[in-house]
């Protein structure tokens, strides 16, 4: 079973008040503090055209299971609390399963990432919100 779920409708809706992607910052920011969240000691950050062309940041994390590539573009996906009750303890930067939902619905995304339990790296790729492909890559733990 992977690491990453949907919340349920009502937490979704307590948390709705969260971050919304209106600049290229904020993605940066976003994709910053996933990294941080999955232990990243390195973190690389790569823009063109201040984001508005490219925004690449690579990690060296845990990495995202391949089962779970497909739900992190999904409005409340979150490895990082299971109840609302565990809202009021997190110790993440992220939490609200909104980020990466949001820049996939306004952007073409692309996700490597091999979890530090496998032994082979995942590529998915979204446009609008849509998944237009989902295969095995080699890839180093953490994410791109």
């Amino acid at each position: 079973m992977g690491e990453i779920i949907l919340l349920d409708e009502e937490t979704k809706k307590l948390l709705k008040a969260g971050e919304i992607i209106e600049e290229p910052s904020n993605v940066v920011k976003e994709l910053i503090e996933n990294s941080l969240d999955a232990n990243a000691k390195r973190i690389e950050i790569e823009t063109l055209k201040g984001g508005k062309k490219l925004i690449k940041v690579k990690d060296n994390g845990k990495g995202i299971l391949e089962e779970d590539l497909p739900k992190v573009i999904e409005e409340g996906a979150t490895s990082k609390l299971r109840t609302i009750e565990e809202l009021y303890m997190i110790q993440t930067y992220g939490f609200r399963g909104e980020a990466l939902h949001s820049i996939a619905k306004v952007s073409r995304l692309e996700i490597k990432s091999r979890h530090y339990t496998q032994s082979y790296g995942a590529k998915i790729i979204t446009e609008g919100g849509r998944i237009l492909n989902l295969e095995r890559i080699p890839h180093p733990v953490g994410t791109t």
